[in-house]
């Protein structure tokens, strides 16, 4: 057991790293496609705004399926560490808030990745791709520290998600922006 747990502390640190990272290209890349790219395609030849439009999207696909991947395998890794930590059932485990806060993730990641194939985002199609950005950042900052404070709450996560909504556009829409610099 105590390999396991050794184990268990580098997994969670890299899987949680790369759902980090992959959150961020997410959500800034669906940040940069709908406030950069689609201004940039508008007064592009038609032939480059396609190719533009069809490089972000491929690059948002990238980030909604590894998303989807690391924070999965986080969320699992998890329950086999919390089940077998505390001597629970597997199927108890799968109602702790973390799990529920990376559901919430997977689900608007794989909103995400199923919108974003389409060709050129429409104003709805922009619109709930917006929503389901803003939605993953919300489930997971419900899974963050702040979560855990009885008092003064709300102004923590607001701070989070403030926090996490800013690094994601910045940090996450740098691919997009450099394809919208070429």
């Amino acid at each position: 057991m105590e390999l396991f747990f050794d184990l268990y502390g580098f997994l969670s640190v890299v899987l949680k790293a790369g759902s980090l990272a992959s959150r961020s290209a997410l959500v800034g890349g669906v940040l940069a496609l709908l406030l950069v790219m689609a201004p940039i395609a508008r007064v592009l030849p038609d032939g480059q705004a396609a190719l533009a439009g069809a490089m972000g999207r491929r690059v948002l696909r990238l980030a909604a399926w590894w998303t989807l991947g690391f924070t999965g395998l986080s969320v699992l890794l998890g329950v086999v560490a919390l089940a077998g930590t505390l001597d629970i059932p597997v199927t108890d485990a799968l109602g702790a808030g973390f799990v529920l806060s990376g559901a919430g993730v997977m689900a608007g990641a794989l909103g995400i990745g199923l919108l974003a194939p389409s060709a050129a985002p429409s104003a709805r199609r922009g619109w709930a791709l917006l929503g389901l950005a803003l939605f993953t950042v919300a489930a997971a900052v419900a899974g963050a520290h702040a979560m855990a404070r009885p008092e003064g709450r709300w102004w923590l996560l607001l701070a989070t998600y403030a926090h996490q909504l800013g690094a994601a556009l910045w940090l996450g829409g740098l691919p997009l922006l450099l394809l919208a610099l070429r």
